[in-house]
């Protein structure tokens, strides 16, 4: 069930009508399974491809029971490693196709977002961090169909604790800033990624003409241009499915977690991690990064190594992220790239600070030029690496030439140039910021314009948002074979 389309939305409708009618309670928890299963079978022509999925879950919960009754360290990691490898084998990653699949067409949408889900509830209850659910429960949380596609990846204790509360009473501003974020999701889509993703695919062909004309130059510029709108466009296409569901999810009573907090002013490639979808961010952080870093340290720490075997925890947990994104090999290299540009950024800060000393890192920390070059060379390197996600499989073998390598090279310092100079220039404007206000002021005079804006400012009224909401829809309707579907649903 795509988002754009009209089934979407009544759907959703039916779902914010009959959640917000029920009480919180076992007949609450009953409607919601039931909305889930309809929203699941929606993405299937047959039962029978439903049936590995919810085998996996059910084995999920099984692990689970098992994590319950046995000490940690004796089944846990075991149960990990079988529900990773089947999570492996179902998805049919390249390291496993050697091995006999399934002779039938099955779901495999949201099973990504289901492992993480199963994997914290079995971890966490293993540690009695969390009691174990009933199976109701469990099936509900990782099924939960706002965030089965994409995330964002809630944890059950605050899932639970939701389900648990009376539902958020549907006030005028509730309505209101439900309706807001939808409206603006949908309006992302259609103004934005649709425009972006057609200006991607012309800017790629075009660099693929001219690396086969050996046209390195022509190759480097729209390179360079390929992937830093692609890169607006993910983020674009990200952000406002994650509005829609988070809209949805208020009208519907529920408060889901943020999974963006604006990653074009990160410092560096860390901090990127750290507003760039943030929960599994959050979730890599918890469940391999701190472990990982915790038993080197046991192993080999002391007080002048700790810091690089935060490199080497960076490398290994950014490194399974990227292989988290696709089943090919091409997510081996991005898988490296991610870890490569987390270890180069810790190496960076520990040289830096051994040299200039805390204070004087700070320091330059605080400098201008110097944040504009750590932000443009980070949104750069990030650019660069997620040409994995865009690139052609028949164009792939292109970065076996070393020459590709000049031209890689040749788009990160073109994009931190430009990126540096966008960062001044922006500068510069926020501090003539009072003219431009008023030049918006009176820009702003146009009662439909201010209205316009209003939906950012989130002064927007409650008729208005209405209107825009169907509006859009039509809109939604009438162009749905253009619009993208989320990028991350492939995941």
């Amino acid at each position: 069930m795509a988002f754009v389309s009209f089934q979407f939305p009544v759907f959703a409708l039916v779902a914010i009508a009959a959640l917000r009618i029920c009480r919180p309670g076992i007949g609450k928890k009953f409607v919601l399974c039931l909305i889930n299963i309809v929203f699941i079978f929606s993405f299937v022509s047959s039962p029978i491809e439903v049936i590995p999925f919810f085998a996996f879950i059910a084995l999920g919960y099984f692990a689970t029971l098992l994590a319950a009754r046995f000490q940690y360290s004796v089944v846990v990691w075991p149960l990990i490693l079988l529900i990773v490898a089947i999570f492996v084998w179902l998805k049919r990653y390249s390291i496993v196709m050697a091995l006999p699949g399934l002779h039938f067409v099955f779901i495999t949408v949201g099973l990504s977002y289901v492992l993480f889900r199963v994997l914290h509830l079995l971890i966490d209850v293993a540690q009695r961090a969390v009691r174990i659910p009933t199976l109701l429960d469990y099936f509900i949380y990782t099924t939960f169909f706002l965030t089965f596609v994409s995330g964002p990846i809630e944890l059950y204790g605050s899932f639970a604790e939701q389900m648990r509360q009376p539902v958020i009473p549907m006030t005028r501003d509730t309505l209101d800033r439900g309706l807001r974020r939808t409206l603006i999701g949908y309006l992302y889509l259609l103004a934005l990624a649709v425009p972006l993703a057609s200006l991607n695919g012309v800017l790629r062909t075009a660099f693929y003409a001219a690396w086969n004309e050996h046209a390195l130059l022509h190759a480097t510029a729209n390179y360079s241009a390929a992937a830093s709108v692609y890169l607006v466009y993910l983020y674009i296409n990200f952000v406002a499915y994650m509005d829609i569901v988070i809209g949805i999810g208020e009208l519907a009573g529920f408060s889901l977690p943020e999974n963006f907090n604006k990653p074009y002013n990160a410092a560096n490639f860390v901090d990127l991690w750290n507003r760039w979808h943030i929960t599994l961010s959050q979730w890599f952080k918890f469940y391999l990064f701190n472990p990982l870093l915790k038993a080197m340290a046991a192993r080999w720490g002391s007080r002048d190594v700790t810091n690089y075997l935060g490199a080497a925890a960076y490398f290994v947990t950014f490194g399974v992220m990227g292989l988290w994104h696709g089943t090919t090999g091409v997510f081996v290299i991005y898988g490296l790239a991610l870890g490569l540009g987390a270890t180069i950024n810790k190496l960076w800060q520990i040289v830096l600070t051994n040299r200039l000393g805390k204070d004087g890192y700070r320091t330059l920390g605080r400098r201008s030029w110097y944040q504009h070059l750590a932000r443009s060379s980070t949104l750069a390197y990030f650019a660069i690496a997620v040409t994995c996600l865009w690139i052609a499989p028949t164009q792939v073998g292109m970065f076996a030439n070393p020459i590709a390598w000049l031209c890689t090279v040749g788009a990160f310092v073109l994009l931190t140039l430009v990126g540096a100079i966008l960062a001044m220039a922006q500068q510069y404007l926020v501090a003539r910021q009072h003219a431009i206000a008023a030049a918006f002021n009176t820009i702003g005079s146009n009662a439909f314009i201010r209205r316009g804006f209003s939906l950012i400012d989130g002064q927007g009224d409650l008729v208005w948002n209405i209107s825009m909401i169907f509006a859009v829809l039509l809109l939604s309707a009438a162009v749905y074979s253009f619009v993208p579907e989320i990028v991350y649903k492939g995941y």
